[in-house]
Order: structure tokens, then sequence, then C-alpha cells
């Protein structure tokens, strides 16, 4: 029998050599105790393991059009609405030659040759008038999807920027963005019934001066989702502190402006220095945005804004709007990009963009962006039981965008066009 044998009686002396010897008395085998000095000696090892704790996160700093937090710049912009040097600079650099739809003579086939306002049908020999007239036809009939106005109310200047601090990048919300994604979206126009007799009625004239009818997408429909800006290359000499550098509306490379700079000419042994590094890229995602979080009543509102990028009337068709609200709470920020058109009795649309970052844990360098796309004509709203006819006024299912979500939400997935979640990773 050894000292490991299972089997040995409880209590029983331990085991004699089988070697004669004296008899032994029997011992209680004592249990190991494990000294107080021990202990004490062990905890100063355990404390430096653990390291000391994480300092404090600055308290959130107020700014006069803003807030920083959470490693984060939030500021807003809000300005008047452009005028028309203005408009026609912003409709240059989009090869958008009409000015506005208030400003260009397009009204609702009123008899001066035009409707955008109620389907889009240009007739080119007759927007200008008589200088129309007098001018030599082009070389090459337009685009068939040619924009030729801008929404007659347009904050050009209004903005919202995130400028994630340890890196640099930043998201912005611009209307010239905005207009920018409309325009290579390139959508089918909407008619609507006004549009479509008045061309029925002047088919012939149409045909007989050879007119061309532009057709666009009236509606500025966008498929913009906020633009990422990447950090600033470093410049020496009078280029320094530049500022913001590639841009691009939805996540791709876009081309800085050239930096000025005094350093001398790089020669072979010298390379020059590195041009502004491309801007972080969007990635599908399974991450959720919060929503425990934002509607937490143990959180206030640090800041909140609502920043209207553009609106129109569509020519009294109805309304598209685009606008732009970021909320920021102790422990994360939330932005709401949300684009809302109303075609009177034809269709009712709703794009919206969330973009969400919880900076006080572990994922404090992603953000998360959510996009949902809603459509639908008179006949699928009738049919899921939303309203008998898509029109605003007060209390209407369509009057507003809020009331848009609503009504959208209640029907979901029915009239849902597209739902996609994307991360943007910004290592510091």
């Amino acid at each position: 029998m050894t000292l490991e044998d299972p089997k040995a009686p409880t209590g029983a002396p331990p085991p004699q050599s089988m070697a004669p010897t004296t008899t032994m008395a029997p011992t209680a085998w004592p249990r190991p105790v494990v000294s107080a000095p021990s202990i004490a000696a062990a905890a100063p090892l355990d404390a430096a393991a653990a390291g000391p704790p994480p300092p404090p996160a600055p308290p959130p700093r107020h700014l006069p059009d803003g807030i920083v937090v959470g490693g984060w710049r939030i500021t807003t912009r809000r300005r008047p609405i452009a005028g028309d040097a203005q408009l026609s600079a912003i409709g240059a650099a989009l090869g958008i030659g009409g000015g506005t739809s208030g400003s260009n003579g397009n009204g609702n086939g009123n008899g001066n040759g035009n409707g955008n306002g109620n389907g889009n049908s240009n007739a080119s020999s007759s927007s200008d008038g008589a200088a129309a007239a007098s001018s030599p036809p082009p070389a090459a009939p337009p685009p068939k999807h040619a924009p030729v106005t801008l929404p007659e109310i347009l904050f050009a200047d209004s903005l919202l920027l995130l400028e994630h601090q340890a890196t640099g990048a930043a998201l912005r919300f611009s209307a010239a963005d905005a207009l920018r994604r409309w325009r290579d979206e390139d959508l089918a126009p909407a008619t609507v019934g006004a549009a479509e007799a008045w061309q029925r009625a002047r088919r012939e004239e149409i045909a007989r001066q050879g007119a061309v009818l532009l057709s666009y997408d009236w509606t500025y429909t966008t498929p913009y989702r906020g633009s990422t800006v990447a950090a600033a290359a470093p410049a020496t000499g009078a280029g320094a502190g530049a500022g913001l550098g590639a841009a691009a509306g939805e996540g791709g490379a876009g081309a800085a402006a050239p930096v000025e700079t005094t350093a001398p000419t790089p020669t072979p042994t010298r390379p020059p220095p590195p041009g502004p590094a491309p801007p972080p890229a969007w990635r599908p995602s399974s991450r959720a945005i919060d929503r425990a979080l934002l509607s937490s009543r143990a959180d206030p509102i640090l800041y909140y804004a609502d920043v209207p990028l553009y609106e129109s009337e569509l020519d009294d068709n109805g309304v598209a709007a685009l606008s732009a609200k970021v909320r920021v709470m102790p422990r994360c920020w939330l932005v709401l990009l949300r684009l809302f058109v109303r075609v009177d009795g034809r269709l009712a649309r709703l794009r919206e963009t969330r973009v969400y970052c919880r900076f006080d844990g572990p994922e404090a360098s992603v953000v998360v962006r959510e996009t949902r796309h809603h459509e639908g004509d008179s006949a699928a709203l009738r049919a899921a039981g939303v309203a008998a006819t898509v029109a605003g006024g007060a209390g209407g299912a369509f009057a507003d965008g809020d009331s848009a979500a609503a009504a959208f939400g209640a029907i979901a997935p029915t009239c849902m066009r597209l739902f996609e979640t994307e991360e943007l990773v910004l290592d510091g």
C-alpha cells in the first residue's frame, strides 16, 4: 500500500515500512496553511501586473458652434440661402446651366414651353426665349437626363463636420456634395398628369420645331450618405496647416488641392514629401446602432443641431428636402441625414442615413453607418393601407419627413428599396 492509495481508511495511520522497526504512534496530518505574510507579499506583484488605471476622459468642451467630446470635434455652420452669383458658380461646377427652378422660367406648363415642375419636359428651343431662337443649334444633343436647374432654396455654405482628433479624418455633410451625387445617380424622371397633358397638346409643335426634350430627375433625389475626408498631408513652409485634404462622396479616394510650399525642389537622393492619404474606406458590417443607449434617460443631450441643406417645392408639385441633424451625448453621437421627396398624387421617397459612434468603450474608433431607402407610388402605398393618395397637408401621412418616416416604418419591409450597414475604422 502506498501513501496515494485511495482505499486507505479515513483516519487510519499512515502505512509502515515493510522493514522491521519499532512501532510508531498514529499522528495527525496537518493541513497546509498559507501564511498571511505570503499573501501580503504577493499583492504588490498583482497590482504591478495590472498596471495603473487609465486616465479619465477629458470633460466635454462646448464651442460657439459645436462641441469637443470623446476625441471628436463636432461643429455646424448654418448660413443664409445662396444668392444668384453663388448658384451660378455651383451650377457651373456641377455642369448645370439653368440656374434655379425659380429663375430660369420653368413653371407648371403655363404656356412658356417649360414643364420642369411637372415632368421636366423642358423644350430647349424655347427655354431662353428669343435668344435661344437666334442661337445656332448644338452640335450634338445634350444627355437625356442632363440637369438644368438647382433647388430654389440652397444652403450652399451650411455644413456639418465631425473631425476625429486622433487621426485627422473627418465626416462632412454639405449641399454641394449631395447635389454632385444627385447628378451622378441620374435617376429616371418622375412625371405628373399636368406635364403629360401639356406634352400631348403640343406634340406636333414640338416635332415641327425640332425641340429637344430634356428630362432629368427634377426631384433632386440623391444617394448621398456623407463625405469622408482624409487628414491633410504634412506640409512645410507656406503650406503648413492647410487643413483637410482629400474628400470623397461615399468614402472613395478624392483629389486634394495642391499645397504650395517653400521647400527646395527634391533631388534624386531626397524623395518628395508624401501626398495626402486616401480617405478611410467604409466596409460592410454586421454592427448595429445601440438604440438603447440613444434612448437612455441617464445620458443627457450635450449638443443638438439641425442643418438644412436644400429644399424645393418642385414647382408646386410637392416637396424635396435634405437636412442633417446631429445629437451628441456623453458616450456617443448620432447623425441623421434625411432626404424626403413627395410628388403630389404620384409617389413618396424617404432616404435616411444614420451615422453613429460610441466613444467610451473599446470600439471608440469604429463608426457605424446605416442606410435605408423607402419609396412607393400611390398604388403601392394605398395597397399597404398607408394613405389613399400621396398628398401634403397637416396631419397627412406624407406631410413631412417625420410623418413619412412613421408611415414607411409601419409597413416595412414593404416599399423598402435598400437596407445596408457599414463600418468605418479610424486607427489612431
